[in-house]
């Protein structure tokens, strides 16, 4: 798997998306890669981060039948299990007071990205670059660092 994750690396691919597909590649072949991508319990966003994977791993191996095979896969459109709800208009001023209460004691940063995100409708994921560990960490001492994506 080292040398795949090298061939991957010359597509220029960040070091997370580099670790998703090795993990996922390696699980899928233990398994088999069509009974995975057509795994019930999972999500349809981690299919698609499978059949991303092994669609580099058929090009890596130069099997050709396993590329036509993924290229002949259709996964099932991926939809929310629950739906996004839009706050109402007094709710939103709540929260927006509470943030102007809470600015005394967060950090301004802080206090800006959850009124981004209250204001726009947007998810964490949508705003902020972060991973479980650094929500973790960020529990364990009460600091947050974070990347806003669009710089």
């Amino acid at each position: 798997m080292a040398s795949f994750r090298a061939w991957l690396g010359e597509f220029g691919l960040s070091a997370g998306t580099l670790d998703v597909y090795v993990r996922d590649v390696t699980k899928a072949l233990d398994v088999g890669i069509v009974p995975r991508l057509l795994d019930d319990t999972l999500a349809p966003k981690t299919k698609r981060h499978i059949l991303a994977g092994c669609r580099h791993w058929a090009k890596y191996t130069k099997d050709q039948a396993l590329t036509e095979a993924l290229d002949r896969l259709r996964l099932p459109a991926a939809r929310r299990r629950v739906a996004k709800v839009p706050l109402e208009r007094d709710q939103l001023f709540a929260l927006l007071d509470e943030l102007e209460r809470a600015a005394g004691y967060m950090p301004p940063a802080m206090v800006a990205v959850i009124g981004l995100m209250a204001t726009r409708g947007f998810r964490c994921g949508d705003v902020l670059r972060l991973r479980r560990e650094e929500l973790a960490a960020a529990k364990a001492t009460g600091v947050l660092n974070y990347v806003a994506k669009g710089n």
